[in-house]
């Protein structure tokens, strides 16, 4: 089961402003741009060639959302953002247009009340449906670890096993019998951890429905994406 997914009610000047970057950053030679500027490790994700990635994501949209797990809306302003065909300013006046945010605060605020899950490093929380997940995840450390690789894991699309936590055949499954059995735990999250191989458990829900508030160095909180 999945949350409903949040669709932002946007202004008229967002609306024509998201439509016109997206015409901006379509065609070969954005697509070639963007690849440019692309860390080596996410072309390596793609397959390391250019045209081979194109012919599978024929959108530089449909690329990003493979990359980073982002709704359609904010591919476009990332994009646009990293090949230079939005300013700054513009770029953070969008984002809260679209229900996210640069000010890490804002941002975990945004993504709680738009559903879907929320986990934040520091001080440890999970949310769920707009509503935090009451579980003692300071007390409880393995469920809590357990809840957090799923959900990095998820955000990029991969499942997590036995080398996740560096244990043995049945220690995926204990670590989630373990979390989900807290009375705390929501039962419709429940059924989105689902078994989808020997040993292994992935959180069946829409990338973009995953948002992940990681330690940036020893005290800031900010978005990981894969």
């Amino acid at each position: 089961m999945t949350s409903t997914i949040y669709e932002p009610e946007l202004s008229k000047w967002a609306a024509e402003r998201l439509g016109y970057l997206s015409t901006q950053i379509a065609g070969a030679t954005c697509a070639a741009k963007l690849w440019e500027r692309l860390l080596p490790l996410d072309r390596q994700r793609l397959g390391g060639d250019l045209k081979a990635a194109r012919e599978r994501w024929p959108s530089n949209v449909a690329l990003w959302i493979e990359l980073r797990g982002v709704n359609p809306y904010r591919a476009v302003l990332d994009v646009a953002k990293k090949i230079d065909c939005l300013t700054q300013e513009d770029y953070e006046s969008l984002l809260v247009e679209i229900g996210e945010s640069v000010d890490v605060d804002e941002a975990i605020r945004m993504a709680v009340a738009g559903g879907g899950l929320v986990v934040v490093e520091r001080p440890r929380a999970a949310y769920w449906k707009g509503e935090e997940v009451e579980v003692d995840f300071a007390k409880y450390g393995e469920p809590w670890a357990f809840l957090w690789e799923l959900a990095r894991h998820g955000k990029a699309g991969q499942p997590v096993d036995r080398d996740t936590f560096n244990g043995s055949a049945g220690t995926v499954a204990k670590l989630k019998h373990r979390l989900t059995k807290m009375p705390e735990f929501p039962v419709d999250l429940n059924d989105s951890i689902e078994v989808v191989g020997r040993g292994t458990q992935q959180l069946q829900l829409p990338r973009e429905q995953i948002r992940v508030f990681e330690l940036k160095g020893l005290e800031a909180l900010g978005e990981w994406f894969p």
